[in-house]
Parts: structure tokens; sequence; C-alpha cells
């Protein structure tokens, strides 16, 4: 199909030309809450489709909140690091709790099986790191063109 069309994406796009694919990262729902969902996406088809879509698993992390935000970098060899920033609750010196923020980083390998289908291979587990006190944002991969 010729004409206009829009890549159903809305966040950040990788093309990754060994896998043939567009890659993306966006905040969806299943049947559990909230979940982080990663994009395939076949842009040789007109108009581009959405091959596969991944859920990955609910952050693991003690006191994780709701990913306020995600980000996608392709690492090569089908290997991808997704960042989520999320607000965790953490002790004080006083013995209370204050909420400070927080990115998790999950390794994620995808690989095209014999039929020509992607998978993912295998994802690795929530790795936080809490941001110091005072400083606030969130990280977001930067990668070039």
């Amino acid at each position: 199909m010729e004409g206009t069309w829009e890549l159903p994406m809305c966040e950040r796009r990788l093309f990754v030309p060994e896998l043939g694919s567009v890659f993306s990262v966006a905040r969806g729902s299943n049947h559990w809450g909230e979940c982080c969902q990663v994009f395939a996406l076949d842009v040789e088809a007109r108009p581009p489709v959405a091959r596969r879509v991944w859920e990955l698993p609910a952050e693991r992390v003690e006191d994780f909140g709701v990913p306020e935000a995600y980000s996608l970098a392709y690492l090569g060899n089908g290997r991808f690091c997704v960042s989520r920033t999320v607000a965790v609750w953490v002790p004080t010196d006083g013995g209370s709790m204050c909420q400070e923020r927080g990115t998790s980083f999950t390794l994620v390998d995808v690989s095209r099986l014999p039929s020509g289908e992607l998978e993912v291979a295998k994802h690795g587990e929530a790795h936080c790191h809490v941001w110091l006190s005072g400083h606030s944002g969130h990280s977001t991969f930067l990668q070039s063109a």
C-alpha cells in the first residue's frame, strides 16, 4: 500500500538491520496491571505492521513504583537494554521513608528462529540504581543514528 501512514508506535524507534525490524518500547497493560512492552515492526510490509509484541515482567525489585518513563538502546548482536525510570521508597537517616527516583535496567536478547519469526531468547533481571537525594529526572539512552 502506498500513501501516507504512521508507524504504530509512540516512543523512540530503532531500526536493526540484522534483525530486519524496527524496535520500540512503551508502557502497556495486561491482566496483571502495568507492564513494559517491546515492539518489533516489519518495515517491509506496506503499511508497516507490528510483528511481535513482548511484555517484560513486572519489576521484581522491592519497593518499586509504576515506571514513569522508558528508554531503549540497541547494544548489538540482538541485545537490547531497556531502562525504566521509577519512584522508589528508601529509608532516611531518621527512620522514615521518602520517595526517590531510580532507574532499572533490563537486558533483552532477541533472535530470529529458522522459520524467520523473532523471539525473545532471554531477558535479564531488573537492576536498580537510586539517584542521590536531591537529584531528579530520568535516564534516557542516547544512541547515534
